[in-house]
């Protein structure tokens, strides 16, 4: 293990060397340590770069500024961070990076740290250090700032996002005096960077399914998820708004059962998060006095990508996100008078994400009223087998076929797709053999009756 050589390397030195962090509150709740170790000594960067160097690693100092060096074992890939001890840092409006004070005393540090589960360490022997009762509050399952939770909050307000983090994924609450600063500092965020918003709300998208409805309820109502993603505001408008006799929830409430439905994939959960966001700005009443929706599915796309852009996604996840709140009707409107040529169609234009908008729909089917869950899971199980059924291949027709059929026929745009199409099927279906010559194509066209 690259801790025991660091730990015995800095012991020789005169160094202290101890665990920090997420590895000491997970391997006390019985947790199986995920991810890379968290390391803190009294030494400084340069000193630390020196015995990393002399120990054989290779040594990454994107965060040397800061007091982070990352070390990393050649032969086996695997990383450390290790931070010297700190006595101080300030985040300053609109930055991700901290001001910083370097100090000798592992206390001073562990009272800098966001919450006291986060603030224990284990030292050379692995003996556990907890000056803050970091493992009381463990047992309490309790988010509790080490000192003034208004100081805490203002100086880093990051650590409200990370609170509702711990509470979705660990299944924490909120110490009520943390909960009112919480609360009263939730207007600082506007002042954090949004890639450090987005990795924690990643995080917390990721969390159990279960815990999550209550999470980004508790976000609501502390201000904080519609400061975080004002897109939303249109959705949590419809609390208390019937949807009509295929729902028993109202859209919010729906959204969030959903959200916690779908797998713990971020893109999906995000997608979750948006797929009614729309609603609210599509919503009619129709003559039989039920609410309707038409149309949502774009006014939420938008609003997604809205969001997306704000929280700065990644190209590809904006383009996926909106994609899924744009599509995710399709499958659950799916019927047995489906051509194949249009469950093929569906797969084509899905993608990569054919398996993200499947799993979409089974999560909206599975939150519907209880008498529309089992017709809607019926015809999603049937969808997903013609799919799997369908021929493989890029392709079901020879290259350049469309375009001897434009020629051939003078067809162009949607008659021409919609031509296409028809030979699709025909292949599907056995009329054609897969790959036909285009000009087999044509006089099957010539002599079909394919127009709708």
């Amino acid at each position: 293990m690259m801790y025991e050589n660091l730990r015995d390397r800095f012991i020789r030195a005169g160094y202290r060397l101890y665990i920090v962090g997420g590895f000491v509150r997970d391997r006390l709740l019985g947790i199986p340590p995920g991810g890379d170790i968290d390391l803190s000594t009294n030494a400084v960067p340069e000193l630390v770069r020196s015995l990393l160097e002399e120990a054989g690693l290779g040594v990454l100092d994107m965060g040397v500024e800061f007091g982070t060096l990352t070390a990393r074992d050649p032969g086996t890939g695997e990383m450390c961070e290790i931070t010297t001890l700190r006595t101080g840092e300030r985040y300053f409006p609109g930055s991700r990076h901290p001001k910083v004070t370097f100090g000798t005393d592992l206390s001073d540090d562990l009272s800098r740290r966001d919450f006291t589960v986060n603030a224990m360490a284990l030292d050379e022997k692995g003996t556990l250090i907890d000056p803050l009762g970091g493992e009381g509050d463990l047992v309490l399952r309790l988010l509790r700032t080490p000192g003034d939770p208004g100081v805490s909050f203002r100086e880093d307000p990051l650590r409200i996002l990370r609170a509702f983090r711990f509470m979705a994924t660990l299944g924490f609450t909120l110490e009520g005096a943390t909960a009112d600063a919480l609360r009263e500092h939730a207007c600082g965020l506007v002042h954090v960077a949004a890639e450090r918003k987005l990795k924690e709300m990643n995080l917390l998208l990721q969390a159990p399914g279960e815990n999550l409805p209550g999470t980004l309820n508790a976000m609501l109502e502390a201000g904080v998820l519609l400061q975080l993603l004002p897109e939303l505001s249109g959705l949590v408008s419809l609390r208390g708004v019937p949807q009509g006799r295929h729902h028993s929830l109202d859209a919010w409430e729906h959204t969030l059962l959903v959200t916690s439905n779908t797998p713990p994939d971020p893109v999906l959960r995000w997608a979750a998060l948006f797929h009614d966001a729309g609603k609210a700005a599509a919503k009619t009443l129709g003559s039989d006095c039920q609410p309707h929706f038409h149309g949502h599915e774009r006014a939420g796309s938008e609003l997604a990508v809205a969001a997306a852009e704000s929280m700065r996604f990644s190209r590809a996840w904006r383009r996926a996100v909106a994609f899924l709140v744009l599509s995710h009707m399709r499958p659950v409107l799916y019927n047995s008078d489906w051509s194949d040529g249009a469950v093929r169609r569906l797969a084509g234009s899905a993608g990569g994400n054919l398996e993200r908008l499947l799993a979409l729909a089974e999560a909206d089917v599975r939150s519907k009223a209880p008498e529309t869950v089992r017709d809607g899971l019926d015809r999603l199980a049937e969808l997903r087998e013609r799919l799997q059924n369908m021929p493989a291949g890029k392709s079901l027709l020879a290259k350049g076929t469309g375009k001897v059929v434009s020629e051939a026929l003078g067809l162009s745009g949607k008659r021409l797709a919609e031509a296409v199409a028809r030979l699709e099927e025909a292949v599907l279906a056995g009329e054609l053999p897969p790959g036909a010559d285009p000009g087999l194509c044509v006089s099957f066209l010539s002599s079909a009756s394919w127009e709708k």
